[in-house]
Protein backbone atom coordinates (compact mmCIF):
# COMPACT_ATOMS: atom_id res chain seq x y z
CA UNK A 1 0.00 0.00 0.00
CA UNK A 2 2.82 2.50 -0.21
CA UNK A 3 2.10 3.18 3.37
CA UNK A 4 4.77 2.27 6.65
CA UNK A 5 3.68 1.05 9.83
CA UNK A 6 4.16 3.75 12.50
CA UNK A 7 6.02 2.08 15.04
CA UNK A 8 6.93 5.51 16.61
CA UNK A 9 5.08 8.19 18.52
CA UNK A 10 5.70 11.81 17.83
CA UNK A 11 5.77 14.39 20.33
CA UNK A 12 7.45 18.02 20.98
CA UNK A 13 10.73 17.68 22.94
CA UNK A 14 12.00 20.93 24.73
CA UNK A 15 16.05 20.13 24.55
CA UNK A 16 16.84 21.28 28.47
CA UNK A 17 13.93 18.90 29.74
CA UNK A 18 14.95 15.68 27.66
CA UNK A 19 16.15 14.18 30.80
CA UNK A 20 12.37 14.42 31.86
CA UNK A 21 10.52 12.29 29.06
CA UNK A 22 11.03 8.88 27.58
CA UNK A 23 12.57 8.69 24.25
CA UNK A 24 14.67 6.53 22.18
CA UNK A 25 15.61 8.90 19.64
CA UNK A 26 14.87 13.00 18.89
CA UNK A 27 15.26 15.32 16.53
CA UNK A 28 16.69 18.73 17.99
CA UNK A 29 16.29 21.65 16.36
CA UNK A 30 19.21 24.08 17.11
CA UNK A 31 16.53 27.00 17.39
CA UNK A 32 15.98 27.63 21.34
CA UNK A 33 19.54 26.16 21.82
CA UNK A 34 21.43 29.21 24.04
CA UNK A 35 23.82 30.70 21.98
CA UNK A 36 26.41 30.80 24.32
CA UNK A 37 25.83 26.60 23.97
CA UNK A 38 26.57 26.84 20.12
CA UNK A 39 29.45 29.21 20.68
CA UNK A 40 31.38 27.43 22.64
CA UNK A 41 30.69 24.01 21.12
CA UNK A 42 28.37 21.93 23.78
CA UNK A 43 25.91 21.51 21.45
CA UNK A 44 24.98 18.99 19.59
CA UNK A 45 26.10 16.96 22.42
CA UNK A 46 27.59 14.01 22.64
CA UNK A 47 25.05 11.08 22.07
CA UNK A 48 24.06 13.10 18.22
CA UNK A 49 23.93 10.15 15.73
CA UNK A 50 22.70 12.86 12.53
CA UNK A 51 23.49 16.21 11.98
CA UNK A 52 21.96 18.50 9.57
CA UNK A 53 24.61 21.18 8.60
CA UNK A 54 24.09 24.90 7.19
CA UNK A 55 27.32 26.98 5.99
CA UNK A 56 28.90 24.25 8.48
CA UNK A 57 26.64 25.42 11.51
CA UNK A 58 24.68 22.23 12.86
CA UNK A 59 21.27 23.18 13.07
CA UNK A 60 19.48 20.34 13.57
CA UNK A 61 20.55 16.94 15.44
CA UNK A 62 19.22 13.38 15.72
CA UNK A 63 19.58 11.89 19.36
CA UNK A 64 20.50 8.71 20.19
CA UNK A 65 19.14 7.61 24.42
CA UNK A 66 21.83 5.98 25.38
CA UNK A 67 20.22 4.81 28.63
CA UNK A 68 17.00 5.22 30.40
CA UNK A 69 18.31 5.26 34.29
CA UNK A 70 17.32 9.43 33.99
CA UNK A 71 14.05 8.47 33.52
CA UNK A 72 14.31 5.84 36.59
CA UNK A 73 16.72 8.89 38.46
CA UNK A 74 13.71 11.16 38.20
CA UNK A 75 11.42 8.87 38.92
CA UNK A 76 13.31 8.18 42.23
CA UNK A 77 13.60 11.86 43.15
CA UNK A 78 9.80 12.52 42.68
CA UNK A 79 9.14 10.22 44.87
CA UNK A 80 11.76 11.36 47.74
CA UNK A 81 14.09 8.41 47.24
CA UNK A 82 17.51 10.19 46.25
CA UNK A 83 19.55 7.62 47.81
CA UNK A 84 18.06 5.41 44.39
CA UNK A 85 18.00 9.16 41.98
CA UNK A 86 21.78 9.76 43.14
CA UNK A 87 22.77 6.16 42.16
CA UNK A 88 20.64 6.64 38.96
CA UNK A 89 22.21 9.95 38.34
CA UNK A 90 25.87 8.92 38.39
CA UNK A 91 24.63 5.99 36.02
CA UNK A 92 23.40 8.71 33.90
CA UNK A 93 26.22 10.73 33.90
CA UNK A 94 28.91 8.40 32.94
CA UNK A 95 26.95 8.35 29.98
CA UNK A 96 26.47 11.67 29.06
CA UNK A 97 28.69 13.74 31.44
CA UNK A 98 27.27 17.12 29.72
CA UNK A 99 23.28 16.37 30.08
CA UNK A 100 21.80 19.58 31.52
CA UNK A 101 18.78 18.29 32.94
CA UNK A 102 20.30 15.41 34.45
CA UNK A 103 23.07 17.99 36.17
CA UNK A 104 20.44 19.98 37.28
CA UNK A 105 18.76 16.95 39.03
CA UNK A 106 21.61 15.32 40.18
CA UNK A 107 22.76 19.07 42.10
CA UNK A 108 19.30 18.78 43.48
CA UNK A 109 19.49 15.18 44.56
CA UNK A 110 22.68 16.26 46.74
CA UNK A 111 21.09 18.98 48.09
CA UNK A 112 18.71 17.14 49.57
CA UNK A 113 20.72 14.40 50.91
CA UNK A 114 22.75 16.93 52.45
CA UNK A 115 25.57 16.96 50.37
CA UNK A 116 26.07 20.51 49.68
CA UNK A 117 29.53 20.50 48.28
CA UNK A 118 28.68 17.83 46.16
CA UNK A 119 25.52 19.73 45.12
CA UNK A 120 27.57 23.03 44.06
CA UNK A 121 30.20 20.67 41.88
CA UNK A 122 27.38 19.60 39.97
CA UNK A 123 25.94 22.72 39.23
CA UNK A 124 28.59 23.79 38.53
CA UNK A 125 29.23 21.48 35.84
CA UNK A 126 25.97 22.77 34.98
CA UNK A 127 27.00 25.74 34.22
CA UNK A 128 30.28 25.17 32.11
CA UNK A 129 27.88 23.33 29.40
CA UNK A 130 25.34 25.75 30.23
CA UNK A 131 26.52 29.08 31.51
CA UNK A 132 22.75 31.00 31.41
CA UNK A 133 20.92 28.36 33.59
CA UNK A 134 18.55 30.32 35.47
CA UNK A 135 18.17 27.04 37.24
CA UNK A 136 21.78 26.01 38.08
CA UNK A 137 22.18 29.46 39.45
CA UNK A 138 19.51 29.90 41.57
CA UNK A 139 19.95 26.02 42.88
CA UNK A 140 23.63 27.97 43.67
CA UNK A 141 22.39 30.82 45.56
CA UNK A 142 19.50 28.74 47.09
CA UNK A 143 22.70 26.09 48.60
CA UNK A 144 24.80 29.65 49.47
CA UNK A 145 21.24 30.65 51.87
CA UNK A 146 21.33 27.43 52.95
CA UNK A 147 25.09 27.78 54.34
CA UNK A 148 24.32 31.42 55.50
CA UNK A 149 25.94 33.08 52.34
CA UNK A 150 23.44 35.37 51.92
CA UNK A 151 26.02 38.04 49.91
CA UNK A 152 26.67 35.59 47.84
CA UNK A 153 23.44 34.30 47.22
CA UNK A 154 21.83 38.08 46.72
CA UNK A 155 24.73 38.68 43.99
CA UNK A 156 24.06 35.40 42.49
CA UNK A 157 20.31 35.78 42.19
CA UNK A 158 20.65 39.72 40.87
CA UNK A 159 22.62 38.05 37.99
CA UNK A 160 20.03 35.66 37.39
CA UNK A 161 17.72 38.62 37.21
CA UNK A 162 19.58 41.11 35.20
CA UNK A 163 19.29 38.39 32.11
CA UNK A 164 15.73 37.48 32.81
CA UNK A 165 13.81 39.36 34.99
CA UNK A 166 10.32 36.95 34.49
CA UNK A 167 12.84 34.25 36.50
CA UNK A 168 9.96 34.35 39.41
CA UNK A 169 11.43 31.98 41.78
CA UNK A 170 14.69 34.32 41.53
CA UNK A 171 12.24 37.12 43.33
CA UNK A 172 11.33 34.90 46.05
CA UNK A 173 14.49 33.99 46.62
CA UNK A 174 16.13 37.20 46.79
CA UNK A 175 13.74 38.49 49.01
CA UNK A 176 14.75 35.14 51.45
CA UNK A 177 18.35 35.98 51.21
CA UNK A 178 18.15 39.91 51.15
CA UNK A 179 15.94 39.51 55.00
CA UNK A 180 19.07 37.03 55.83
CA UNK A 181 21.40 39.86 55.92
CA UNK A 182 22.19 41.94 58.82
CA UNK A 183 20.75 45.55 58.99
CA UNK A 184 24.28 47.23 58.25
CA UNK A 185 24.99 44.77 54.69
CA UNK A 186 21.13 45.75 53.69
CA UNK A 187 22.29 49.29 54.13
CA UNK A 188 25.84 48.69 52.24
CA UNK A 189 24.00 47.12 49.34
CA UNK A 190 21.32 49.67 49.35
CA UNK A 191 24.35 52.24 48.57
CA UNK A 192 26.08 49.89 46.36
CA UNK A 193 22.77 49.96 43.65
CA UNK A 194 22.94 53.24 44.10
Amino acid sequence: SGQMDADYIAKYLNYYNRGKEDWDFAVISSTYIDPIQLRNHNWPPENTVFEVRVDDIVVCAVLERKTKDDIGALNAYRSSDFSQADSLYRNALSELPKHETNLLYAAWTQKHLGDLHKSDSLAMRLLAVHPLSDNGRDLLARNCISLGKYDEAVVLLQNILETNYKYLPGYEQLGIAYDSLSLDRKQALYLEMG
